[in-house]
C-alpha cells in the first residue's frame, strides 16, 4: 500500500491519510488494534555529582577572602554582571563580596574578575572580536576566577553560566529558580571555558511571551530576542529583529488605490486587488525606498526595518512580474530584487540596518538572485510535520521544507526560522516533537539559519511548554549539546524525584505512539492537527494504562507542592487527549455519568491550575457556562466559545440549543 501511495496526487494522499486516521482511531477505540504496552518502567539510578580533582575554595563557613573586580570603565552590562555575581554568590554562601574597580587596588591572589579590566595581559587575554556580543570565557588564573566576554551581553551570560556549570544553579522558569546553599563553596581549580552561540537571534517563546520573561531567566538561558525585561543596556539589550506583514502599511490602499490601481496585484482574470502590491512597478519600488529612508531619519539608531508582504498568497500577474518569476523560478524574485534595491539606497544613510521579510505563502520558494547581506529571511515552515525529523520525514510538505531551506541557503546566509511547535487547534493536546526537535534545529543551523523564533501563543502551561522553552534556549546556543542531559537537568528539579517517569511518558508520546505508520502509510502531525489525528498520538488500551501508571508514580514521588503542581499542569495535556479520544477514565464503555464526572474533574483542575487558555485567541468557557450548558457531555475540544460558536455565547440556554444550531448550519 505504501508503494501505491507514492503515486497518488496530493489531494488523494490527504484523503487516504484522513480515512486511515479515522480507521485507526476506530480500531484502537474499539479494541480491534491494541498495541501492547512496554514492560514496567524502572528508573535508572543516578549518582550525586561531586567536584572531582583539585578545587579552589571561594568561601567556607560564611567567610571569604575574595573580592569582585570590575573595570573602572565597565559597560552597563558588565556592572550588572558584577552585581549579579555578588547577589547569587551571597544566596549560595551567605557572603556578600565587595565589588572593587580595577584601578582602585593592585592585583591580588583572590579575585573574581568580571568583564574588561586592567588584569588582562600577561596572565590571560580575551579575544572579544571572536567572542562577538554574546560569547564569553570562564577560566581560572591561579586562584583567580575570570569571567569576561562581549561587552554587550557576553560577560552577563558568563556569570550565569558559571553558577549553572559549577555551583548547581538552575533557572528553569521565571518562577522555578534553584540556587542551592553551601557551607563550603568550591569550584574546579582548572577551568577553561570558551563559548559562542550557534544562533545569533534566539527567541524561544513557547510560554513566555515578549513581556512575561523576567531578566534573570532570560540571561541565564541566553535569550536575546524580543524580551522586554532585558531590553535595557544594563541587561545587554535585545535584538529586535521581528518581522511583520507590512505591505499594507508601506503602500496603503486607502492612499493609493483609487488613483493608482497599477500599484497593486493584477489577478489572472485581469482585476487589480489590494492583497499585495505589484513589486515590479517602479513607483512602488520608490515608495519602499522612501519608507525605509523615513524610518532611518526618524530613528538614526534603528537596527532593522520589516518589509514583509501581507498575510496572503496573492501575487501580481502583470507581464513585468511574470517575466521576473520566469527568470527567478519563484514568486519571491520580485520581492528579493526590490529589497536589494532598498538596501543599496539606504546603505549611505546607515550601512548596518537589516531588512526583515518573510519566506511564507507566495514567497516561500527561494529565487535565483542572491540576497543583499543586510536582508534577513524569516523562513516560515507552517505546514511541516513535527512528529518526525525533517530529513527523515516522508510528508510532502516536510520534504518541501527541506528543499526550500537548502535553496534559501544558497542565496543568503541570513535565515531566521519562524517555527510553529504547538497545536493551534487545542494547546493542551500532546505534540510529538521530542524525537525531532534537536535534529531539526541542527538541520536549520547547518543550512545557514542564524536565528529562530517560536510562533507560539501560550500564556500558561498545560503541555510541557516551560520545558520546551528551556530546551529551545539551550539548543539555540548549542545544537550539539547532550539532549538527554538537558532534559534531566530540567526535570530533576521541576518535576521532582519521579522525573524519569515523565521522561518515559514523553518517549511514548514522541517516539513510540505518534502514529508512525498504519497499513504501511506513515501518519503525521502538523500545527493544526485535530484532537483525533493519529499522526499526533495513537495508543491502545494497554499503552494508555501504562502511561496512566507513569503519571501516578511521578506524582506520588513529588516532595514539594510546586513540583506536584508542575506535574498536574503538564498532565492536563494527557487527560485532555484521553477525553478527546474517549480513552481511560473517559471511555464510552461505561455509564455516561462516570465519563461526565471525569470531565468535571478535568475542567475543575484546568481552572484550579490556571491553565485556562484553550487555543490561539480563546480561553475555556467560564465555570458558570460549563455547568449551565452541561458541557461535560462534550469533550475538551468544545470547551471554548470559538468551537461552540461565538454568536451563541449570549443566546444559548442549553446544550441542545447549540447542537441544534450546528445541524442548522450544515
Amino acid at each position: 500500500m505504501a508503494f501505491l501511495f507514492r503515486f497518488l496526487n496530493p489531494t488523494a494522499k490527504k484523503t487516504v491519510l484522513t480515512v486511515l486516521s479515522y480507521l485507526l482511531f476506530a480500531c484502537t477505540m474499539f479494541g480491534i488494534v491494541n498495541p501492547a504496552a512496554p514492560p514496567a518502567f524502572t528508573p535508572a539510578e543516578t549518582a550525586a555529582q561531586e567536584v572531582a580533582g583539585e578545587t579552589v575554595t571561594l568561601a567556607d563557613g560564611g567567610a571569604s577572602g575574595y573580592v569582585i573586580v570590575k573595570g573602572a570603565a565597565a559597560s552597563p552590562a558588565e556592572n550588572t554582571a558584577a552585581a549579579k555575581f555578588r547577589a547569587i554568590f551571597k544566596q549560595i554562601s551567605g557572603v556578600e563580596l565587595p565589588i572593587v574597580p580595577d584601578a582602585a587596588m593592585l592585583p591580588t591572589a583572590k579575585e573574581i574578575i568580571i568583564g574588561k579590566t586592567d588584569r588582562e595581559g600577561a596572565a590571560y587575554a580575551v579575544d572579544r572580536a571572536a567572542l562577538g556580543d554574546d560569547g564569553f570565557i570562564i577560566k581560572t588564573v591561579g586562584q583567580n576566577i575570570v569571567i569576561a566576554g562581549g561587552e554587550v551581553r557576553g560577560t552577563l551570560y558568563g556569570v550565569f553560566d558559571f553558577f549553572q556549570k559549577f555551583l548547581g544553579c538552575k533557572w528553569l522558569s521565571s518562577d522555578a529558580v534553584i540556587i542551592p546553599p553551601r557551607k563550603a563553596v568550591a569550584v574546579p581549580a582548572a577551568i577553561d571555558v570558551r563559548e559562542t552561540p550557534a544562533f545569533r537571534f534566539r527567541a524561544p517563546t513557547m510560554v513566555y511571551n515578549m513581556t512575561s520573561v523576567n531578566a534573570d531567566y532570560a540571561l541565564a538561558n541566553k535569550i536575546n530576542g524580543l524580551v522586554a525585561s532585558v531590553s535595557g543596556t544594563e541587561y545587554g539589550g535585545i535584538i529586535r529583529d521581528y518581522p511583520g506583514h507590512t505591505a499594507a502599511l508601506i503602500v496603503p490602499p486607502d492612499k493609493y488605490f483609487a488613483e493608482h490601481p497599477e500599484y497593486y496585484a493584477l489577478t489572472t482574470d485581469g482585476k487589480r486587488v489590494t492583497d499585495n502590491p505589484c513589486l515590479s512597478n517602479e513607483d512602488v519600488v520608490q515608495i519602499y525606498i522612501d519608507y525605509a529612508k523615513k524610518q532611518i531619519e526618524a530613528n538614526p539608531n534603528i537596527t532593522s526595518i520589516t518589509m514583509g508582504l501581507n498575510d496572503s498568497d496573492v501575487v501580481c500577474h502583470c507581464p513585468a512580474c511574470e517575466a521576473v518569476y520566469a527568470e527567478e523560478g519563484a514568486y519571491s524574485g520580485t520581492l528579493v530584487r526590490l529589497l536589494n534595491r532598498v538596501c543599496e539606497a539606504i546603505r549611505p544613510l546607515n550601512p548596518n540596518v537589516k531588512l526583515l521579510t518573510f519566506a511564507y505563502a507566495c514567497t516561500v520558494e527561494a529565487p535565483r538572485t542572491v540576497c543583499d547581506e543586510n536582508i534577513i529571511i524569516y523562513y516560515c515552515p507552517i505546514g511541516m510535520c513535527y512528529a518526525h525529523p525533517l530529513q527523515e520525514c516522508d510528508y510532502d510538505i516536510s520534504k518541501d521544507t527541506c528543499r526550500q531551506l537548502v535553496e534559501w541557503g544558497k542565496v543568503t546566509g541570513n535565515i531566521y526560522i519562524f517555527e510553529y511547535p504547538m497545536n493551534y487547534s487545542e494547546q493542551a493536546l500532546p505534540y510529538a516533537k521530542y524525537d525531532a526537535m534537536q535534529k531539526n534545529i541542527r538541520f536549520y543551523y547547518e543550512n545557514h539559519a542564524s536565528g529562530l523564533f517560536n510562533c507560539a501563543v501560550a500564556t500558561c502551561d498545560p503541555n510541557f511548554f516551560v520545558l520546551d522553552n528551556y530546551l529551545y534556549a539551550k539548543l539555540l546556543w548549542n545544537p550539539y549539546a547532550d539532549f538527554e542531559a538537558i532534559m534531566a537537568e530540567f526535570m530533576t528539579d521541576y518535576f521532582g524525584e519521579g522525573w524519569q517517569y515523565v521522561r518515559e511518558y514523553l518517549r511514548m508520546v514522541s517516539e513510540e505512539c505518534n502514529g508512525r505508520s498504519f497499513l504501511g502509510v506513515r501518519l503525521h502531525a502538523v500545527c493544526v492537527s485535530g484532537a483525533t489525528e493519529q499522526g499526533n498520538l495513537s495508543m491502545g488500551r494497554d499503552q494508555v494504562a501504562y502511561c496512566d501508571t507513569l503519571w501516578a508514580k511521578a506524582k506520588a514521588l513529588a516532595k514539594e507542592d510546586w513540583q506536584l503542581k508542575n506535574l498536574r499542569s503538564c498532565e492536563i495535556s494527557w487527560r485532555t487527549w484521553k477525553s478527546d479520544n474517549f480513552k481511560g477514565e473517559f471511555t464510552l464503555f461505561q455509564p455516561p455519568s462516570k465519563r461526565y464526572a471525569a470531565n468535571d474533574r478535568l475542567f475543575a483542575d484546568i481552572y484550579e491550575l490556571g491553565v485556562t487558555q484553550h487555543d490561539e485567541g480563546s480561553v475555556f468557557v467560564s465555570p458558570e457556562d460549563y455547568e449551565r450548558l452541561d458541557l461535560n457531555r462534550l469533550n475538551p475540544t468544545f470547551w471554548t466559545w470559538r468551537r461552540l460558536g461565538r454568536e451563541k455565547q449570549f443566546t444559548a440556554d442549553s446544550l441542545w440549543d447549540i447542537i441544534f444550531s450546528w445541524f442548522n448550519e450544515i
